[in-house]
């Protein structure tokens, strides 16, 4: 994989961790 590639798939991970985390303290599933 071109690294270009790879740094789109991290920056997609990152966001969606971070969407994920920011919904789990707004309603409060703390896993």
């Amino acid at each position: 994989m071109d690294v270009s590639s790879k740094t789109v798939i991290l920056i997609n991970v990152g966001v969606a961790f971070a969407l994920i985390s920011l919904l789990s303290v707004r309603f409060g599933w703390f896993y």
